[in-house]
């Protein structure tokens, strides 16, 4: 029996709208990430306000609510 060779490794499928979750998953972290380097004292005296820890809190959930969407969705596929 010839055995051929699946076009694709075994692994994990995404809907498109857990890829579309993802993305967005990412995009927020390319925001936040700057927003939690370390400052100097005074670069925190020449930029705006801090960010109210209520709206950290609000960013961190919808980050933790697309990656649990995403992960629901995702599917381990292999062939065989």
């Amino acid at each position: 029996m010839i055995q051929t060779q699946s076009p694709l490794p075994p692994g994990y499928l995404l809907s498109e709208e857990a890829h579309r979750r993802l993305q967005l998953a990412r995009n927020h972290l390319d925001l936040l990430s700057p927003l939690a380097e370390p400052r100097t004292l005074r670069e925190e005296a020449d930029d705006a306000p801090p960010i109210p820890l209520g709206v950290w809190s609000t960013c961190l959930a919808q980050l933790t609510e697309l990656i649990n969407e995403t992960l629901e969705n995702a599917r381990w596929w292999h062939d065989g």
